[in-house]
């Protein structure tokens, strides 16, 4: 007798991957033309490797870019070379500077709670 088939994971996996990718790509509009620039040669030189704990692992790839645009540069180089070294004050450093979309709710420090179905 055959085994039955276990329940399809692309089902669960699907609709995740495309939430996900539908963030990531909506997310590079946060970066000016400048800090994406930045951001993709830094990606383009990495090795694969995990940058070293001690130290900035982003700052120097951020040297050439105005101060106002380092916090959304950072967030970006950090989720994607070491997001285990994000921290609050990262994210703190980037609202302060991050201009509202919805007429400054953000640097009021009015954000709202995201509901599940916002996120698919």
């Amino acid at each position: 007798m055959a085994q039955p088939r276990p329940p399809c994971r692309a089902a669960a996996i699907g609709p995740a991957y495309l939430a996900l990718r539908a963030a990531a790509s909506a997310g590079g509009d946060l970066l000016t033309a400048s800090a994406r620039a930045a951001v993709l040669d830094s990606l383009d030189a990495w090795d694969g490797t995990h940058p070293p704990l001690g130290g900035d692992p982003v700052g120097p790839h951020l040297a050439g870019l105005a101060v106002s645009e380092r916090p959304a540069a950072r967030l970006a180089l950090l989720t994607a070379l070491a997001p285990y070294r994000l921290t609050e004050a990262d994210v703190s450093a980037w609202r302060a500077v991050r201009p509202a979309a919805d007429g400054g709710a953000e640097e009021r420090g009015e954000g709202r709670e995201v509901a599940d179905e916002e996120l698919t």
